[in-house]
């Protein structure tokens, strides 16, 4: 096989395996993070950036959002593929709380910190398989 191939083929697999990854723009001091494909967390001295992270619902599902602040700011969103806005939150502090998605299709989350320290933990089911 030559290298062409070989190249094309490991950056195909990676495309794909990042296609439901978390992504985004950050900094964070003495962090420990946890994405699945139903959750996204991350807890920490120090988060200043974004996080974002595209999820695909096979039906309507609930996410649940827990959030921890000691100090600095946290706002997260989720929006749906055209831009809808389910939930916007800013300068969350220390709560829990689901938000109602009422269809299937893809929603994009996102979470923006500012000197944040404390964590974060957002799951959800009903993830679509395909």
């Amino acid at each position: 096989m030559s290298i062409k191939k070989i190249t094309l083929a490991v950056g195909l697999t990676l495309i794909i395996l990042m296609a439901g990854c978390t992504r985004g723009s950050f900094i964070t001091i003495k962090s420990h993070e946890n994405n699945t494909p139903t959750s996204m967390s991350m807890s920490y001295e120090k988060f200043s950036g974004s996080k974002l992270k595209t999820i695909s619902l096979d039906e309507p599902s609930d996410v649940s959002v827990v959030v921890s602040t000691e100090s600095g700011s946290l706002d997260i969103s989720i929006t749906d593929k055209d831009g809808y806005s389910y939930y916007a939150g800013t300068d969350i502090p220390s709560s829990s709380f689901r938000v109602s998605l009422d269809k299937q299709g893809k929603y994009e989350i996102t979470v923006n910190a500012d000197n944040h320290k404390g964590s974060y933990n957002i799951s959800w089911d009903k993830t679509d398989k395909t």
